[in-house]
């Protein structure tokens, strides 16, 4: 019962995420996309060290959603910034592997493996959690992918900052 509703928060909150960051950043002048998705990494960066020390069930009920948002927000902010950096012809690329599937051959930009870095992160973590029964390989594992997430989620958002000097 606790696992059934903790999945239907987790993908209401990625649900509406989708629909609310994408709509934000595509109407709002405060921030650019690529200030939308560092605030989303960090954000489930810090979703995940929570984790990492939690010791009651309860803190999954805030983390979860926490973590369903960033994600969901990181899927809908992954194509129009693609194709802001890199064109069009990235596009179909973008949303196969988004998918789940690679197109052979074709060069990966950089910065969509880092937005979908989280959620292969957030499935990993969750297998994970299947067969790490015991706390302490649970609570490691959670610290690895925060630690993971900042460093390969943010370097290549703030390589394209300085890079580029715009957002």
């Amino acid at each position: 019962r606790v696992v059934g509703a903790l999945l239907t928060v987790v993908t209401a909150t990625s649900a509406a995420s989708r629909v609310l960051t994408g709509w934000v950043a595509d109407r709002s002048r405060l921030l650019p996309r690529p200030g939308y998705v560092i605030i989303l990494i960090i954000t489930m960066a810090a979703a995940f060290t929570l984790l990492s020390r939690s010791t009651t069930v309860r803190n999954l009920f805030i983390c979860g959603p926490m973590i369903g948002f960033c994600f969901g927000g990181m899927w809908a902010l992954c194509p129009p910034l693609c194709v802001d950096l890199f064109g069009d012809h990235h596009l179909p690329l973008v949303y196969s592997s988004m998918r789940g599937t690679l197109l052979v051959g074709k060069p990966c930009p950089l910065p969509m493996v880092t937005d979908l870095l989280p959620g292969a992160l957030l499935i990993s973590s969750a297998t994970m959690s299947i067969f790490y029964t015991p706390e302490h390989l649970y609570s490691r594992s959670f610290s690895a992918i925060t630690v993971i997430l900042l460093v390969a989620g943010l370097l290549p958002w703030l390589w394209i900052f300085l890079k580029t000097r715009t957002w």
